[in-house]
């Protein structure tokens, strides 16, 4: 923001994003127009542990096998409320694959959300417009995680996209562009 002149902003993040955007709104109140958090928590929540099983599986050692291995653990994120477009998930995931394979990165973001610790209590003191989006499927980030940042930011909005897990299929960007706007909406209004 300070590089590009920008007093405040409307923070989104998704996921570990959102862990961050909350940060942000906590340490920025005065910088926060306001937040929008997505598939994320205010505190460690262990996942499902399926979830776990596949997502700390080796390095498969090939990048048919990673891509492959990517487009299984898409699929496992993925709510059953929606198509899983299994196409799309191979695109992706070669995607990341070519672009920069190193595994340790998943265990360092881990790290990182660890090391943050508990949020709620910060939460609690955010006084901007906050949405809440999380997927009724979350298998990853689990539900609770969602319910627990909506309680503890006062005045929040909880919007559940139902049968969405962790991931954004196509068919929910409508709700949850909706839900960004009209928090906009309502900020510009106030």
């Amino acid at each position: 923001l300070d590089s590009l002149d920008i007093d405040s902003a409307h923070i989104v993040g998704a996921s570990m994003g959102g862990m961050i955007a909350q940060r942000f709104a906590v340490n920025h109140p005065n910088r926060t127009l306001s937040l929008t958090s997505i598939m994320s928590m205010p505190r460690f929540i262990p996942p499902d542990p399926k979830v776990t099983v596949v997502l700390m599986t080796p390095d498969p050692g090939t990048r048919e096998a990673r891509i492959q291995a990517g487009v299984e653990a898409s699929r496992l994120l993925a709510g059953k409320g929606f198509e899983f477009d299994e196409d799309r998930a191979r695109e992706f995931s070669a995607a990341l694959v070519d672009r920069a394979w190193h595994p340790v990165g998943a265990s360092r973001q881990m790290a990182a959300i660890m090391v943050d610790g508990d949020r709620r209590s910060a939460l609690a003191e955010v006084r901007v417009p906050t949405v809440i989006i999380h997927g009724t499927d979350d298998r990853l980030v689990v539900p609770q995680g969602a319910e627990e940042s909506a309680e503890c930011i006062p005045g929040s909005e909880l919007v559940w996209i139902e049968g969405m897990g962790h991931n954004l299929p196509e068919e929910a960007w409508p709700p949850v562009l909706d839900a960004i706007a009209g928090l906009v909406e309502r900020t510009r209004e106030s």
